[in-house]
């Protein structure tokens, strides 16, 4: 259940991310965040964008190596996480909102699946690019207050 309000999504993407920070700092990766001057408000519950964003965190980190970046960007409603870890190939990319499905030794498989959920509920869409070798983008499209 969504506890939607006028959502500042830049605010809410600033603040996550600067509290996943100390994981990166810890790991050696690099946290890029680009935050761009547009940025309308839209009709969000701030604690799910939340809870979703530090899930993709989560596994851009976790994809990646020491010494590796990981990159934020909001352009207007358009939410973008990159990493530059091991990729995936096309198989497991369109498994990854399956529950239950996880590539990790001790991963339960639910938090794409919440990703996917949290992302439905806002009447937004997530897409994803992976290539084996060269890291994965997740992308999520929001909807202004303006077009809903």
């Amino acid at each position: 259940r969504l506890n939607c309000d006028a959502t500042a999504l830049s605010q809410v993407i600033a603040e996550t991310c600067e509290r996943c920070r100390p994981e990166f700092d810890g790991k050696g990766v690099a946290l890029i965040v680009q935050i761009g001057s547009d940025q309308p408000m839209i009709q969000a519950d701030a604690r799910r964008i939340d809870q979703a964003l530090r899930n993709l965190l989560r596994n851009a980190l976790q994809a990646s190596q020491p010494g590796g970046t990981v990159y934020v960007t909001l352009k207007s409603t358009l939410l973008s996480i990159e990493d530059e870890g091991c990729g995936m190939d096309e198989q497991t990319v369109e498994r990854l909102f399956s529950p239950f499905f996880t590539t990790k030794a001790s991963g339960t498989g639910l938090g794409l699946c919440n990703v996917r959920r949290i992302v439905d509920a806002h009447g937004a869409e997530i897409r994803v690019w992976s290539e084996p070798g060269k890291g994965t983008r997740f992308e999520i499209e929001f909807r202004s207050e303006e077009s809903s």
